[in-house]
């Protein structure tokens, strides 16, 4: 797990950016939305975040739990038109911070995941559930653990 979270990318912030914006992309795509993907980097509550939100197929508690979480698996495996097979960038959130949330809408639901460094590997817990009358869609949010890196993300974005 170290050595596909932590160790993988060079630019860990540029990767994640890239990663997520493609994701959002091929969710999109799949979905076969054209709405714009939403890219924010914020001061909250003192807090700075980098999200991507997108209007596409959302995700399932299943395949969070499922494929999303881990390593290898992927939604995308054999689809010609799609950026990524390997469920490598949907972690890679993780080769810049311990934590990070995923908020998925997903047929009426939305699931909020922290998804985390566990002891044996990635893990996650299901922070709250509601219903919704939101389309699907999900949105990921990683906090910027160094006021610092504020200006990394930008020239990344």
């Amino acid at each position: 797990m170290l050595v596909l979270s932590e160790n993988l990318y060079d630019d860990p912030i540029g990767s994640l950016v890239r990663e997520y914006v493609s994701n959002a992309f091929d969710a999109q795509r799949k979905n076969g939305n054209t709405e714009p993907i939403v890219v924010n980097l914020l001061k909250e509550n003192g807090q700075f975040t980098f999200s991507v939100i997108d209007h596409g197929t959302g995700i399932s508690e299943d395949i969070f739990q499922n494929i999303f979480i881990n390593y290898l698996a992927s939604t995308k495996e054999g689809e010609e038109n799609q950026l990524g097979w390997y469920g490598l960038g949907s972690k890679s959130g993780l080769s810049y911070t311990d934590s990070f949330s995923v908020i998925s809408r997903y047929e009426g639901k939305e699931y909020n995941f922290l998804v985390f460094k566990g002891e044996e590997g990635t893990d996650f817990n299901l922070q709250d559930l509601n219903e919704t009358d939101q389309p699907n869609g999900v949105k990921i949010v990683i906090p910027i653990s160094d006021p610092n890196d504020y200006e990394k993300f930008l020239d990344k974005i």
